[in-house]
């Protein structure tokens, strides 16, 4: 079931700079993990993330996860959220949606609302572990790695602010899935071929794919002939896996679906 809120041309031409912006530079994987998130959190206004790695638990078993990095906590907020990670409560919040991931071998993206009902969140025990954590509204956005861990990323707002959208967490989806290198604990460890790296020119032709542009004008644009530009376009579609400027602009106004529960 897909959404009845796409994005806005506003909300792409921001996403396609942030997943352009990230492969630039020699960064190590930590310090480019923190770069998108940085960018994320200004998009969809959070107040803190964390990116993790959870290693395999049955069902209704406390996951056990290790913080990779993180921001927006302060000290005691921070052992506050660790606290919380050992409350008996997390394994009927989080078990849910790992176990969804698990069967459904895709990245997922879902809201607070749409993993743990509001009226039940509301009388949970683990509730005063969470304010004195500094946090309420989250997006939950996890991926299977090819050691067969879960990488997940977890977005939070402070317990006074409103809830996350349905808008924002597709925004958080898109770029996380599209990012999935920075899923995996270490470059070596990944299938080359695999990573998610437009170039600058790439990234060019996609941004003016997604404004509407024919190819004749993103080669005047550009600078470039009709038939370099097909070149990039075809390069692009590759990338993106799909098959028509309809396909791709759909991606990226509508998602895949895997921040929207079927």
């Amino acid at each position: 079931m897909e959404s009845d809120v796409p994005l806005s041309e506003k909300d792409i031409r921001a996403m396609v700079r942030l997943l352009g912006d990230a492969i630039i530079g020699n960064e190590d994987i930590a310090l480019k993990r923190r770069f998108v998130m940085d960018g994320l959190k200004r998009l969809v206004g959070a107040d803190s993330w964390i990116w993790t790695m959870v290693g395999k638990f049955g069902p209704e078993e406390q996951p056990v996860h290790t913080v990779l990095v993180r921001d927006g906590f302060s000290d005691d907020q921070f052992a506050a959220y660790l606290r919380s990670q050992e409350h008996p409560d997390m394994a009927w919040m989080v078990s849910p949606f790992i176990a969804e991931v698990e069967s459904n071998g895709a990245h997922l993206t879902r809201l607070r609302q749409q993993i743990t009902p509001e009226d039940r969140f509301a009388e949970a025990d683990i509730l005063p572990i969470f304010k004195e954590a500094g946090i309420g509204p989250l997006v939950l956005s996890a991926r299977k790695t090819i050691s067969d861990q879960l990488s997940a990323v977890v977005i939070f707002r402070h317990f006074d602010k409103p809830l996350f959208t349905e808008r924002e967490s597709r925004i958080a989806h898109i770029i996380l899935s599209e990012l999935s290198w920075l899923h995996e604990s270490s470059w070596p460890n990944y299938p080359r071929h695999e990573v998610s790296a437009l170039s600058p020119r790439q990234t060019s032709v996609l941004t003016s794919l997604l404004q509407g542009r024919s190819r004749k004008e993103i080669a005047n644009d550009l600078d470039i002939s009709v038939h370099t530009v097909s070149g990039y376009v075809k390069e692009v579609y590759r990338h993106f896996h799909v098959k028509s400027h309809a396909e791709l602009f759909h991606r990226f106004v509508n998602g895949d679906g895997g921040d929207s529960p079927q």
